[in-house]
């Protein structure tokens, strides 16, 4: 956990030491509001300002993938797992379609990306190639999460990159 409280602050100060670059001497208590917005808010939406986490290890299943994109979710599990595996347990693949899994992470075209949301209870914004909303409990503890990777958009890197990134 403290290596991410660590990268978050950093970024933060490198979002900062920008912003005063570019910009007069901004002051403390700008600065504090601003670190507050990126270490603690959310890309999109009106969440409260908190951290929310994964109290136990997730389980995670893919929905509609080809070899080659499960391949790479199987990947990205095996990295995360490395980092977060002394933090809150390891991170289990279950079957295609299981609907059990905390983390249901879909391929799709990106025009049923808004089709998935709205059957998931959430707001997708547009043009994103990548998406992901979670759910928590009134102690900040996520529950479960939707992840959805544009099959029609993403291949190699590009889609490495954004199953890192969701």
């Amino acid at each position: 956990m403290n290596r991410y409280i660590l990268l978050f602050t950093t970024l933060a100060a490198y979002f900062v030491i920008t912003e005063s670059l570019c910009a007069a001497e901004p002051s403390r208590s700008k600065i504090k509001r601003f670190v507050q917005k990126v270490v603690l808010g959310p890309e999109y939406g009106n969440a409260a300002n908190v951290v929310s986490r994964w109290r136990t290890a997730p389980t995670v299943s893919v929905y509609d993938s080809t070899p080659n994109q499960k391949e790479t979710v199987n990947e990205v599990l095996l990295i995360i797992n490395s980092c977060l595996k002394p933090l809150i347990g390891e991170i289990h693949l279950l079957s295609d379609n299981n609907s059990t899994a905390n983390i249901k992470i879909f391929f799709a075209p990106q025009r049923d990306f808004r089709k998935i949301a709205r059957e998931f209870n959430f707001r997708y914004n547009s043009g994103n190639w990548g998406y992901y909303s979670m759910f928590w409990d009134s102690k900040n503890c996520i529950t479960s999460a939707v992840v959805l990777l544009a099959s029609d958009k993403l291949s190699g890197n590009m889609l490495r990159h954004f199953a890192f990134e969701e």
